[in-house]
Parts: structure tokens; C-alpha cells; sequence
């Protein structure tokens, strides 16, 4: 069963804050140097507005048969859900905070032979105008799901109607079952542009993975591009976009090295480049697999 858990809160006319607080948008790690930082008077009033609240945390049955969720929430306040469902991808919509949802529609019909996997579901983004992206790794040759791991490619699918209606599946990833792991990660600017990020291993004479990204513009896949090497083999990459488009891809390494540490690259002209490689981390993490 896929559940949704709805939370209440306080009135945040309840809550005082001080005028220390934890600084915003920096890139470092949560710590306890960084929890000290402090920001101007003016910007952190000593009084948040009040707000709505809402009853005590609920659950809701979305689905059942349903694994491997992932949400997004709209411009609208819409929550937008993709799950596999009895073997397919598919969706479900809140307009209403999350009291009730519609019905599971299938934005990808596979015959009832999506698996899914840790990590290896859909995705789903809304953009400013209520348009939906979902991709998903599956595949539509029969003959795959005999095999005890069948290989995947990735698949995307977009609906300009509320989830009503989905276009047809395009793959994303160029050159086909290059990217069996099927771990990736997919977001949305508000603009409509979507953002993929997914290990795969076109390039690679023996074992180990790359990331490739593109962007894809009113369901059109663009080229792919090569964006980082031999990373994890069993880490979904990790993304997100600012209100400009501008993608971040962070990520884990790969190798024989004896501490895998955590990377990341930044674009700063809608995902046409990328800047350099920066670590994450700043102490290492002492795990090789």
C-alpha cells in the first residue's frame, strides 16, 4: 500500500525566533560551526506570521499495490505522485493539500512488468504552467523481463493536461541498454525544461559508470552529455534546479579508492556547461563500496 502521510502544525504565531540562526544557501554541511552563523536583524523577524493550521498527522491511502513513490509540489500547492503500480507508472494528484488524492492513471504502461528496484522508480516534475514530466527505467522488449536482472533504458513521458492525457515514451539515454543500473534522478525548472542525470556506461570498455545528463524541452530529448567518471555503481546521482534553470548534479565516486567521497558540478547557463568539479564532504567518509 502507498501511503500519504499528512502532518499538522503549529501556528507559527506561536513560535518566536531569536536572532541567531542557522545561515541559508550555503553549501556547506550541517554542523555544529555552521549552526552558529547568524544573520542580519533584519532579515529574521522576531515574529513569524500566522499561518494555517492544520489537524493532527493523518495517513492517507494513494494506492495500494504500489511501491517506489517520489513527489513534487507544483507552483498550484498541487502534490504530484509517481509510483509503480501493479506493474506500470503511474500517478496520482492532491489539489486539496494532501486530504485526497485521485486515482492512480498510468503515465507509462508496461504491461504490468515495471520491477523497480532501491532507488529505481519514477521521478516526476511540474512545471510553472501545471505541465508534468515523469521518467521512469523500464523497457518495452518482452524478452527482457525473462531475465533475472532485465536490462533497462529511460523513459520519458509528459502530459499538458493535469495527468489526464501522457504523450508517448521517448528514451532518454542515446545509446540503448547502456544504462542497466537504471538509477537516476530528474527535476524540473519552472520554465518547462527538465533535467536528467543518470548513470550509464556507453563509454567503458570494462565495469564501472559514468553520469550523462540532458535536458529535455517540451518533451524533445537533446543530446546527451558526459558530465562526471567511474562513480558509484549503486548511487543514484542527486539534482536540483534554481528559478533560473541552473542544474546541480551531486554525486558519489566510484573506484578502488579506500574512502568514496561525495562531488558535485554546477551550471550556471541552464545545463549547456558545467563548472568545475567541487567536493561536498570536507572529512572523508571512510566507505569504499
Amino acid at each position: 500500500m502507498l501511503a500519504f502521510v499528512l502532518t499538522g502544525c503549529q501556528r507559527s504565531s506561536d513560535v518566536t525566533v531569536s536572532q541567531t540562526a542557522p545561515a541559508v544557501g550555503t553549501q556547506e554541511p550541517a554542523s555544529e560551526q555552521s549552526a552558529e552563523a547568524t544573520v542580519s536583524a533584519a532579515s529574521v523577524p522576531t515574529q513569524l506570521p500566522a499561518a494555517h493550521v492544520d489537524p493532527a498527522s493523518a495517513s492517507i491511502e494513494v494506492a495500494a499495490e504500489a511501491i517506489q513513490p517520489h513527489m513534487s509540489i507544483g507552483g498550484d500547492g498541487g502534490i504530484y505522485l509517481a509510483f509503480i503500480h501493479r506493474g506500470n507508472i503511474s500517478v496520482s494528484i492532491s489539489h486539496d493539500r494532501g486530504h485526497t488524492f485521485s486515482e492512480p492513471a498510468v503515465a507509462i504502461d508496461v504491461q504490468g512488468r515495471a520491477r523497480g528496484g532501491k532507488h529505481r522508480g519514477p521521478r516526476i516534475g511540474v512545471d510553472g504552467e501545471g505541465n508534468i514530466t515523469v521518467t521512469a527505467p523500464v523497457t518495452f522488449d518482452a524478452a527482457e523481463y525473462e531475465k533475472k536482472y532485465p536490462t533497462a533504458d529511460l523513459f520519458l513521458v509528459r502530459s499538458t493536461d493535469g495527468g489526464k492525457t501522457w504523450s508517448q515514451p521517448k528514451q532518454v539515454n542515446e545509446v540503448a541498454k547502456q544504462a542497466p543500473e537504471a538509477l537516476h534522478w530528474m527535476t524540473v525548472a519552472p520554465s518547462g525544461v527538465a533535467h536528467v542525470a543518470w548513470l550509464d556506461m556507453r563509454d567503458r570498455e570494462q565495469r564501472g559508470q559514468d553520469i550523462f545528463y540532458t535536458t529535455v524541452v517540451t518533451g524533445e530529448v537533446c543530446a546527451n552529455v558526459k558530465i562526471a567518471t567511474t562513480v558509484c555503481e549503486c548511487c543514484a546521482p542527486g539534482m536540483a534546479v534554481d528559478a533560473a534553470g541552473n542544474p546541480l548534479v551531486a554525486y558519489r565516486e566510484g573506484g578502488s579508492n579506500p574512502s568514496r567521497e561525495i562531488f558535485m558540478r554546477w551550471s550556471t547557463d541552464g545545463g549547456r556547461s558545467f563548472g568545475d568539479v567541487l567536493q561536498i564532504n570536507k572529512q572523508q567518509t571512510l566507505e569504499d563500496g
